[in-house]
């Protein structure tokens, strides 16, 4: 399958619009601005993943995850941490 993203030296002097996150909201409004013939750029910090990549097993999976949590709460945070050991 063919990868969607490009390197940053194939970025463009200028879009129409930019779009931070290809998450669901972020891929969706970008889809349909293309669709409507407007040139989109997708920020992603993530790295791309192509059919057949994504992990399949929790194990794998939490290499990819990226947990961040705006607390005071030390324990809640570790809490959270413990939980994925868990599931391993």
């Amino acid at each position: 399958m063919t990868r969607l993203a490009r390197s940053l030296d194939g970025l463009r002097p200028s879009y129409d619009v930019v779009v931070v996150g290809s998450g669901y909201g972020g891929g969706v409004a970008a889809s349909r601005l293309a669709r409507a013939g407007k040139r989109v750029a997708v920020l992603e910090r993530g790295r791309e993943f192509v059919t057949g990549e994504f992990p399949g097993r929790f194990p794998e999976l939490r290499e990819q995850l990226r947990l961040a949590v705006e607390t005071e709460n030390f324990e809640l945070a570790a809490e959270l941490r413990d939980r994925l050991r868990v599931l391993e």
